[in-house]
């Protein structure tokens, strides 16, 4: 019942608001009550052949993360 994550960002490949909607996605599969969403993780990890990505979108979609790091984005090119 215990997630641990540990993690170092290297600014070649994310921004700090990318690596933290990275967390948040970490977050949002593992520390969740929600047995549908935990669900996409087992898939992942015991049944790849059956992992659908647009599951995944979808959850970050309905979550909102995804609004938020196309807001951030947006400011980090004006």
């Amino acid at each position: 019942g215990i997630v641990l994550m540990t993690a170092e960002m290297d600014s070649t490949f994310l921004n700090v608001v990318e690596a933290q909607c990275i967390a948040n996605q970490v977050q949002l599969f593992y520390a969740t009550d929600r047995k549908e969403i935990y669900g996409l993780v087992e898939t992942f990890n015991f049944r790849p052949n059956e992992f659908k990505y647009m599951s995944v979108i979808a959850e970050l979609e309905q979550s909102g993360l995804g609004a938020e790091l196309k807001r951030a984005q947006n400011q980090d090119k004006t």
